[in-house]
């Protein structure tokens, strides 16, 4: 098991994984009922699936570890109970089931905190993730208040946060459609210096949003490149095409789209539509997969096809509380 959780922490979860699932088989049978360490077995699996962006069923896992701690523990409040829900609500934000993690984090009349003069690493983590949940749900001025407030926060003992906190402010902007700054704020994040101190998946993630940025201003030259290095960069984080790596694969199609290369399209984003029905059906993000299908079939002449996905597409992209994605279904 320990050397399982050393592989997970040093960004190895698909090498964790088939571990976990032994250990947690042989804790089940070693203790012949679901005990505390039975619960921890399925929680440190469900840990190592999130972050290989096997979201469906590290969300089954970790509910499955509430469940449990609250039949163990009765009402009590404890340590155990609020790191499962802080590790769900991550989890929940990586499948962007933005409403649900928030309901997880704690709550003020006043709304989302600003960090203290000398955040914690665990400070600034958290404060980054309510940050991003804000921009998916579409709150752009809460997440570029909170985005700054962690970038101006940032010493050099946190440079990496300084950084993913840029990378928070592009992708809020991005999703208002304020395509501009949101390419300023991208390449700045990509070019800090702490950028190289952060994990190879979130540096993955800073790549994926700037080659994003460059294609929404037509520059595909640039963003071919990028993507390349951010889909490299998932693949040594052992991250497989899920909402996680979401935007990557989304623009991986969308160059292919552009050269005509309808099969390689498909190809990149199929694992994705998979990775949505199992992680958050319902999401827009998923309507944001489903348009991108669509456009495949439409460069292959078949409209039959188009209009089913189209037809599948069209109402999580109307639902989003985001210009960015509503913008897929807009009139001409």
């Amino acid at each position: 098991r320990w050397y399982a959780e050393a592989l997970r922490r040093n960004d190895l979860p698909g090498a964790a994984v088939p571990i976990l699932r032994r250990v947690q088989d042989d804790q089940r049978q070693l203790d012949g009922s679901d005990t505390p360490r039975v619960r921890n077995a399925i929680f440190q699996l469900g840990l190592a699936l999130a972050e290989a962006g096997e979201l469906g069923e590290a969300l089954t896992l970790l509910r499955e570890t509430l469940a449990l701690e609250v039949k163990h523990n009765g009402s009590d409040d404890n340590e155990d109970r609020r790191a499962y829900r802080g590790a769900f609500a991550a989890v929940l934000g990586f499948a962007r089931r933005t409403d649900e993690a928030l309901a997880l984090l704690p709550r003020s009349a006043a709304g989302p905190q600003p960090l203290p003069e000398t955040p914690s690493r665990g400070e600034m983590i958290d404060h980054l993730r309510h940050a991003r949940l804000l921009a998916m749900t579409g709150d752009a001025r809460g997440a570029a208040r909170m985005a700054d407030d962690a970038a101006q926060r940032a010493d050099e003992a946190h440079a990496q946060y300084r950084a993913e906190a840029l990378h928070v402010a592009a992708f809020n902007a991005r999703l208002q459609r304020r395509n501009t700054p949101a390419l300023a704020l991208a390449q700045q994040a990509w070019s800090d210096a702490g950028r190289t101190k952060a994990r190879p998946s979130i540096q993955a993630a800073m790549a994926a949003e700037l080659a994003a940025a460059l294609i929404e201003r037509g520059d595909l030259a640039q963003a071919e490149p990028i993507v390349r290095q951010s889909l490299a960069l998932f693949e040594q984080a052992q991250v497989v095409p899920s909402p996680r790596s979401a935007t990557a694969w989304i623009v991986q199609a969308r160059l292919h789209l552009q050269a005509g290369r309808t099969d390689e399209a498909e190809a990149a984003l199929r694992p994705l539509r998979v990775a949505w029905e199992a992680a958050h059906p319902q999401s827009d993000w998923h309507g944001e997969t489903l348009h991108w299908l669509a456009r495949v079939q439409a460069r292959r002449g078949d409209v039959q096809g188009q209009r089913a996905l189209d037809h599948l597409a069209a109402p999580l992209l109307r639902a989003s509380p985001l210009p960015a994605l509503r913008a897929l279904v807009a009139p001409p």
